[in-house]
């Protein structure tokens, strides 16, 4: 089976309309959707909420979002502590994750 994929950059040109919030739930490919996205988050800056399951991958959605000017925090008991930079993130237990610009 053939499946058609299209990056939300690329949707967005399409419909002409961004979101307000994006969710995101795909397995250990965030950052890839994130990548796919970043001309509508730079422009739009909409919430992000994420699940990663592991510290790499969160660690590799920090590294797109973070310089767009996203700030992270867990949005589930479990969470643990996401920042720019680390490279275990502290507490880490997998889970949601918001993500947004603050003025």
């Amino acid at each position: 089976m053939d499946v058609r994929s299209v990056t939300l950059d690329d949707e967005y040109a399409r419909i002409g309309r961004a979101p307000d919030v994006l969710k995101v739930d795909v397995e250990e490919a965030e950052h890839l959707v994130f990548l796919g996205a970043e001309q509508m988050l730079r422009e739009f800056k909409p919430k992000v909420v994420f699940e990663c399951l592991t510290p790499e991958r969160a660690i590799a959605v920090t590294e797109v979002l973070a310089p767009i000017g996203y700030s992270f925090q867990p949005i589930s008991q479990r969470g643990g502590k996401l920042r720019l930079g680390d490279r275990q993130p502290l507490s880490w237990k997998p889970r949601n994750w918001l993500a947004e610009v603050v003025a």
